[in-house]
């Protein structure tokens, strides 16, 4: 694609093709499973599993160096050769992706860093739960069967307790949000966020709860 979505301006609005680079907020693999599973004594169990590869996102510079008001111009892509990031601080790395110069400080022989260059962290989580019913009170009373009918099997009791234990990410598994990608924040390169794809929780990786159900 050649744009980030209906409402993201082009970095260059005079040459489109800049943009053109893998798709935003689409994955290249993508797994889902899930399924239950039912054991002796009443006992079932739940699973969800979902394994996704990184979200595509781009890097810019938090400037207008093109003076079109908007401030989404990408920064220079520094080739290894020509890394010198330990001596010039203007000059940032994310590991795996690459080092990126604003414009006027990236050295000679760099090309100005192609639309979502960099990969965010991957995905991997699982759910589990496990859970057992149990029918509780009297047994209503059964009619009187006809002389020589067949006995009819014992009326179901009319109340249901269950218990469950259920594990969100039960790995424990960090799954990192997308980086911070304008080049002149001091976070850069930096994920401050959880991808909760699966689970409202923002807060922490594994949750478990316990649950409790009485129907009548």
């Amino acid at each position: 694609a050649n744009a980030g979505g209906a409402t993201v301006f082009p970095s260059n609005q005079y040459n489109l093709s800049q943009d053109y680079g893998p798709e935003t907020g689409a994955q290249r693999q993508t797994l889902f499973a899930g399924g239950q599973l039912r054991f002796p004594y009443g006992l079932t169990s739940d699973f969800f599993f979902s394994a996704q590869s990184g979200l595509p996102y781009n890097i810019t510079t938090g400037a207008d160096s093109n003076g079109d008001g908007q401030y989404n111009d990408r920064p220079y892509l520094v080739p290894a050769a020509l890394d010198n990031s330990s001596t010039l601080n203007t000059i940032k790395t994310i590991p795996g992706c690459g080092t990126f110069a604003p414009p006027g400080s990236q050295p000679a022989g760099s090309q100005l860093a192609p639309f979502n260059v960099c990969t965010a962290p991957h995905f991997f989580y699982l759910q589990l739960s496990l859970s057992r019913s149990f029918a509780i009170g009297p047994r209503p009373k059964a009619a009187a069967a006809a002389t020589g009918a067949k006995p009819s099997a014992p009326a179901e009791r009319p109340y249901h307790l269950s218990f469950a234990v259920e594990a969100d990410n039960i790995f424990n598994h960090t799954n990192a949000g997308l980086p911070v990608g304008v080049l002149s924040s001091s976070r850069f390169g930096q994920s401050l966020s959880l991808n909760t794809v699966f689970s409202p929780n923002t807060a922490s990786n594994r949750v478990i709860n316990l649950r409790t159900t009485f129907t009548f």
